[in-house]
């Protein structure tokens, strides 16, 4: 996957690179994109554009995935107002459904197994 300043992602074939759709288009530029390992969708995409929204994307459909098209509008003002980008996105092996976006004097854990906005389950016991 290729993305621009425009906010256009285009897909390749990782056999010979040849293109192979395009996503829709993103709201604002993209500032950082990376296939998500182990989530339950074998092809996700996730997408970060300038104003710190993120989109996952099912790549063999070229849709937002459901929980993307519930959720995007949903993103915790913390994030999409703080003046710092995210710079780029990480995953635990350990949590499939959880991955990290960063910048640089941030974090924000992501879990798609929960709807945004709702609380956090409790920590496990020591």
């Amino acid at each position: 996957a290729s993305g621009d300043l425009e906010g256009v992602v285009h897909l390749y074939s990782l056999e010979g690179g040849v293109y192979r759709a395009t996503l829709p288009l993103l709201p604002a530029r993209l500032t950082c994109l990376r296939f998500a390992p182990g989530l339950k969708i074998e092809h996700a995409l996730v997408c970060v554009t300038a104003e710190n929204r993120f989109f996952v994307f099912d790549v063999e459909s070229c849709r937002l995935t459901r929980w993307s098209r519930d959720t995007h509008n949903s993103i915790p003002p913390a994030l999409v107002n703080n003046p710092l980008h995210v710079m780029g996105i990480t995953f635990d092996p350990a949590k499939p459904l959880r991955f990290l976006l960063y910048g640089p004097s941030f974090l924000c854990s992501v879990d798609l197994s929960v709807a945004v906005g709702s609380p956090a389950p409790p920590p496990p016991p020591p």
